[in-house]
């Protein structure tokens, strides 16, 4: 199945317009989901000392800081073909001792083979705007160092959370493919793509934001 995109540069540059403050780094994200999300990034990044990480669709790059302040990360990168102001958000990674790599390209047009690998590559609420789950998953090992760990994370909007999305939030709704949602579909991945599977399951619980 081709990739279609729900969503392109100017959809997601007037979503950051909306979240970016005056300076420094949107805190909103860490504030309402660092505790959930923090506890699978603890469990792998703890076999794995001095990891470097790698943040596909980053941008700006919050979580990511998130983790840099947590785990003492010595060189982070992003990928995102949504990336205004990269010195700013480049000088913040500096501040804690953190080499930070911002790569400005489209993860599925873009050639990336002159990027260094990555020990961690994970994605957060980026696969479900896609439509061909093992496509995705492919460009995102393509980025990852042979033994290293890939974590995908994304919103769960079936059941009544579908009900909520689709109704409360029709246009932010209309930017996802909920079949990728679906984690029948991951479960056949690994045998396909030959990689081990660590953990498939929830974090956090309701979340009306």
């Amino acid at each position: 199945m081709a990739n279609k995109d729900l969503t392109d540069k100017s959809y997601w540059r007037s979503y950051w317009d909306e979240q970016m403050p005056a300076s420094g780094l949107p805190d909103h994200f860490i504030d309402k989901y660092e505790k959930e999300l923090l506890p699978p990034f603890r469990t792998y990044l703890s076999k794995l000392p001095a990891a470097s990480v790698l943040e596909i669709g980053g941008f700006p790059g919050s979580f990511l800081l998130a983790l840099t302040r947590r785990f003492g990360l010595k060189r982070a990168g992003i990928i995102d073909y949504c990336l205004d102001q990269p010195d700013r958000i480049i000088e913040n990674f500096a501040e804690l001792g953190c080499r930070l790599e911002v790569h400005k390209r489209d993860l599925f047009a873009d050639d990336l083979s002159d990027i260094e690998l990555f020990d961690v590559v994970y994605s957060m609420g980026f696969v479900e705007h896609y439509p061909d789950i093992e496509l995705t998953t492919r460009k995102h090992l393509g980025c990852l160092k042979k033994g290293g760990i890939l974590i995908i994370g994304m919103p769960v909007f079936l059941g009544i959370n579908w009900w909520l999305a689709r109704y409360l939030s029709p246009d932010n709704f209309a930017s996802y493919y909920t079949h990728i949602m679906n984690d029948t579909l991951w479960l056949k991945l690994p045998r396909e793509l030959g990689i081990v599977l660590e953990y498939s399951g929830y974090v956090g619980g309701l979340n009306p934001h």
